[in-house]
């Protein structure tokens, strides 16, 4: 994959760092019947399924936010919210073009908004909630 991390594989390693207990197994878009709970995939004709968001809202979660997500390039929507997140917002995640929500509230995050981040929220293209 040009040296890129899949979606699937992505996918894992946020389902291995966080224990997910969801029936997370084998791609994550295909085949549309096995979708996974808390996830869903566009199917574009011209190109591979792709993960457009995730909600793992209320999921127990423990950590800092993975670096794995900024691997999931079309990503719109992104929630992880009310879990027991710790540490920093990552600025990568403002290189996600296609993110328009992440909804961090409800967790023990620390440290400023990064500037990546700031500048999409001005601009209009992002909706942050972390409250």
């Amino acid at each position: 994959m040009h040296g890129c991390m899949s979606s699937a594989s992505a996918a894992m390693v946020i389902k291995a760092k966080y224990g997910v207990r969801k029936n997370w197994m084998g791609d994550p878009c295909f085949p549309r019947t096995m979708a996974w709970d808390g996830l869903n995939c566009s199917y574009a004709a011209a190109n591979p399924p792709r993960i457009t968001s995730i909600n793992l809202s209320s999921s127990g979660l423990k950590s800092d936010i993975s670096s794995s997500f900024t691997h999931l390039k079309a990503l719109q929507y992104l929630d992880l919210s009310n879990n027991n997140l710790t540490g920093s917002i990552p600025d990568a995640l403002s290189q996600l073009s296609s993110l328009t929500v992440i909804d961090l509230s409800g967790n023990q995050l620390n440290g400023s908004i990064p500037s990546g981040l700031l500048k999409r929220i001005q601009d209009g293209s992002l909706d942050l909630r972390c409250s």
